[in-house]
């Protein structure tokens, strides 16, 4: 079993960032940017080592994604966070001075 995210939203408009945190890979801190939107559903399955980041545009957002490991679910406080506005990755994000999580700060 992979480290692998499987990732919906339920309802709203997200910015949505997928950024490769594999050190040996050709694209390295890379990411791509995208547009959820609830009218629109897919589900979104980022493979291990890509690392996820959003943003809520509308004013409500039920986001979910399930995290695994070997099997096994992951614990919130087993995961690493990086700074939403890294100058390694510079993501242009859609908001200068998001609200941010205790956890994102």
């Amino acid at each position: 079993y992979l480290n692998r995210k499987l990732i919906n939203l339920n309802f709203g408009t997200i910015f949505q960032v997928a950024v490769d945190l594999r050190v040996n890979s050709p694209s390295y801190l890379k990411f791509d940017s995208f547009k959820l939107d609830h009218n629109k559903p897919l589900f979104l399955l980022l493979p291990p080592g890509i690392g996820n980041a959003f943003y809520v545009q509308s004013k409500f957002a039920l986001y979910s994604y399930s995290l695994s490991y070997k099997g096994k679910y992951f614990d919130i406080n087993d995961q690493k966070t990086i700074s939403w506005n890294s100058p390694d990755l510079n993501i242009k994000w859609p908001c200068k001075k998001p609200i941010l999580s205790s956890r994102d700060k």
